[in-house]
This record gives structure tokens, sequence and C-alpha cells, in this order.
């Protein structure tokens, strides 16, 4: 049902000038080619909902509703549009030192994993970040373990010969290939060559009013899949002394490639809480936050 001629539909603005927060609208084709859509793209920036004949009244109350974007992405767009015009400026921020937070929103099967992920021939917004920036810091990379985590939000320099001491990276185990698939070849062409940067990645769930390190090691025995089988500790959420929130104790693991840091990605999404719906067979049952941290230091001469 529509609404009655020369009714002016409600009016939602997500996007006010004056808030520093951008919200993105991408919409997901139909899967079944006789689905009526009931969005219209009014304009690069506004959408349309219309109820549907036979809706409830009780929710929609037989009324047009529009919407309004930073930016609206219709059917047709992909995945690199989408991320150049989103995540690659968060990318370029944080190579200049700034902090940045990307995040999916929407109800279950509404395409915010594929989104995020991508497939291995079309990288999503999280592979494509993590090419570009290693593709833009590659030249300006450390011997690994230069930087060490201090287990307050901070990190500590260690010295040639502390480095020598540290052991070797111990794998997380993960077996899913991630060499087989197409790379972006983007990057920041502003990058302070004075510097030399180290990335550490950390993952953590949010379920049930508790936070997990998805990092967390376990120990080995028992049979099956361990990172199922084997509960994740409680993780406590501390201010550092510059009043920034962090969990505590949650593990950072240095990466120097990209194949490294989705090898770590891969792993934690493995343990993440999940159930069948009607409308997703594997959908997340809680709030997940991946962390990528840019250490830069400056070089003496």
């Amino acid at each position: 049902m529509s609404t009655k001629p020369g009714k002016t539909p409600r009016r939602v603005n997500f996007q006010k000038s004056s808030d520093p927060l951008q919200v993105f609208c991408r919409i997901r084709p139909l899967q079944n080619a006789y689905e009526e859509s009931c969005i219209s793209v009014l304009s690069s920036t506004t959408i349309q909902l219309t109820p549907p004949d036979g809706s409830n009244p009780r929710y929609f109350n037989n009324k047009e509703v529009q919407y309004v974007f930073k930016k609206i992405f219709d059917t047709d767009s992909d995945q690199k549009q989408i991320y150049m015009e989103v995540a690659h400026p968060l990318v370029d921020n944080l190579i200049h030192g700034k902090n940045g937070l990307l995040l999916t929103y929407g109800v279950t099967g509404s395409g915010k994993t594929y989104t995020m992920n991508g497939s291995p021939t079309d990288g999503g917004i999280m592979t494509r970040c993590i090419d570009v920036l290693f593709n833009s810091i590659l030249a300006y990379q450390p011997p690994r373990h230069t930087f060490k985590p201090d287990k307050m939000n901070g990190f500590e320099i260690l010295s040639s010969d502390e480095i020598k001491q540290v052991r070797g990276v111990k794998t997380l185990g993960v077996k899913k290939n991630v060499e087989c698939r197409v790379k972006d070849e983007e990057k920041i062409e502003q990058v302070d060559e004075d510097n030399v940067y180290s990335v550490f990645v950390s993952y953590v769930e949010i379920y049930n009013n508790s936070v997990y390190d998805l990092l967390e090691e376990i120990p080995e025995g028992g049979t099956g899949d361990k990172s199922k089988s084997t509960p994740l500790n409680n993780r406590l959420i501390r201010e550092d002394s510059c009043q920034n929130m962090y969990v505590h104790g949650a593990n950072e693991i240095e990466v120097t490639t990209a194949e490294e840091a989705l090898q770590v990605l891969y792993k934690g999404q493995a343990r993440k809480k999940m159930a069948r719906t009607l409308c997703n067979k594997e959908s997340s049952r809680s709030h997940s936050v991946f962390m990528i941290r840019l250490v830069q230091v400056r070089l003496l001469y």
C-alpha cells in the first residue's frame, strides 16, 4: 500500500552536517528476480521505503519514509568503489597518526559479512584496508619485534640485543589459504619516509555483556576444534594513562604482511559465536571488533 497522493513522506536524516560520524547505506540486490523492492533511490544521498502490499500497519502505518545518508550505494556498486569512498580515507588517516572507526550495521542476511570480507577474487573493506596499509608501508618496516606491547595499551622499544632474545612468533594454526586471492594494489602515496612502521592486530568479541579475546592462546589437548571446545576467558575493560579505554590482557599480534594479518583475522572469525537463523545459516550471535594498531617512530640520524 502506498501513501495518499499529495501527502509528504516522513523524512529521517542520518547524516547531519554537524555530525562527525558518516553514515553510508548499501542496498543489497534482491535474491529472487520475481521479488519487488520496497526501496527507491531518490538521489545519491536519499532513499525512500514504501511498505509492500499486505504489510502490517502496526509497524508501517502505510506510510512512505525517506532516509538521508552521506551516500547511497545502489545494487550496481562494487567492492572497490565502496572501499575507496568509505574506508580508504581511514587508512590514510591511520598512516598519518589519526584514529578511525568503521562498523557495519544491519539485520541478519543484509550483506555485512560480504561487504567486510568479500570473496577471494573480490575483496571486501577489511581485506582491502589490510592490503593498502602494507602496500604503503612496505619499504619502511623495521625488523620484527622492534616494538613490544606493554600490556597497558602502549608499546616498548626493544634494543637489538633484546630483539635477538625474543623467541620466534608462534603460529595460530590457521589452515585457510590466503595466497589464492586477488590483492588490492592501491596504496597511500604520502608516507613519512623518516618513520618506521609496525602493525599489531587484536580481535575481541562482545557477547552477553562480556568481552572475550578471540586470539587467546588455548592450551593444547582435547579432541575436535580446540578453538570452539575450550571456553575463552572474560576480559576486563580498563582505562590507560591517557584515559583511553582498552581490553586488558587481549593479545596483540605483530604482523608484517597482509597475509599474516588475514591469517589472524580468519583465526579469530573461526572462534566467534555463530548460530543458524531463518535468513542466514551462519549468523554471528555477538559483536566483534578487529583492531589494527600502527606503531610509528621517527628515525634518528
